[in-house]
């Protein structure tokens, strides 16, 4: 019998594809895992022990998920219709606001003019705020979609293709590496790939779901206790596979021979662009303690 007819076929909202077993990506060899729920369609939430990254099994195999980033309802391509710099600059919303946050984080630890790879670049904001800003930034997508609008709307240098395909002649400074590791097969493996691309004591910078958020845990608990029963949508599944906090992140890194720097996390008044006393006196507390439901992770690769 064909391998693929062997798998379970899961119709997920308005995706679609096999499921495999997995176990945690990060410990070696990887302990017996606490089931934190289940959901309807038998898709089980799981904790391991000794590095408690959560993460979902069964999930989509490989080839599942690559199809869910060319699927049309994975991502509005309308918004580009017409798309201008000035209309970007203009909106003033989180599409432009939240590359030049990045930009300002990755320019606190390398100097103008560095190579960067923005990995998992999808439509190129980023690309486009940090060449603005004085580094000398590409991209690299797996998704066909995507990086044709980087490519032929927003005029940036990508590469379509997966990292671990791709060798440049030359390492880059910083590799960046956003909302991303959460969507991957195997992120052990693409962080290998993000340090082969490296130049020595090169940095990466990424953000992930964060399982200590104060939204995830509130809603967890509300979810494991049936007080209120969202299925555990708020983990995101199909697309994300995996829910981070520092402990898993730290371990995950030094693993793969990077060494963690620096942690913060973003509240969405940040990311909003809103200021004020109070809101400055949320914002810090925020991103010091590491309480949105995202987690920002700067690493650098150990010489």
């Amino acid at each position: 019998m064909n391998e693929k007819t062997e798998k379970r076929f899961l119709k997920a909202s308005n995706f679609e594809g096999y499921l495999e077993e997995v176990t945690c990506p990060i410990c070696s060899p990887p302990p017996d895992p606490i089931k934190i729920y289940e959901t309807t369609d038998g898709i089980g939430i799981w904790e391991c022990p000794d590095c408690s990254i959560l993460y979902a099994s069964p999930r989509f195999d490989e080839p599942s998920l690559h199809k869910i980033y060319d699927n049309e309802f994975f991502f509005d391509k309308s918004k580009f219709d017409n798309w201008t710099i000035d209309k970007w600059k203009n909106s003033g919303g989180r599409d432009y606001i939240v590359p030049h946050l990045k930009v300002n984080l990755v320019k606190q630890f390398i100097n103008d003019q560095s190579r960067v790879l923005d990995v998992g670049c999808s439509t190129g904001e980023f690309c486009l705020a940090a060449n603005m800003n004085g580094l000398n930034c590409e991209g690299i997508d797996v998704s066909k979609m995507l990086s044709d609008i980087a490519r032929d709307v927003l005029k940036l240098p990508i590469h379509h293709k997966k990292l671990e395909d791709f060798y440049p002649e030359t390492p880059y400074k910083a590799v960046v590496i956003w909302d991303v590791l959460e969507h991957l097969y195997d992120p052990i493996e693409t962080l290998k790939a993000c340090n082969r691309i490296l130049e020595p004591g090169g940095y990466l910078f990424a953000q992930v779901p964060n399982l200590a958020g104060l939204s995830n845990r509130f809603k967890s608990i509300k979810c494991r206790s049936g007080i209120k029963d969202n299925n555990y949508g708020h983990f995101g599944f199909p697309w994300h596979l995996f829910s981070f906090n520092k402990r898993s992140l730290s371990k995950m890194m030094k693993t793969v021979d990077f060494q963690p720097l620096h942690f913060e996390s973003w509240s969405h008044l940040y990311k909003d662009g809103h200021s004020g006393v109070c809101n400055n006196l949320m914002i810090s507390t925020i991103k010091k303690y590491c309480l949105s439901d995202y987690i920002i992770i700067v690493a650098q690769k150990i010489k």
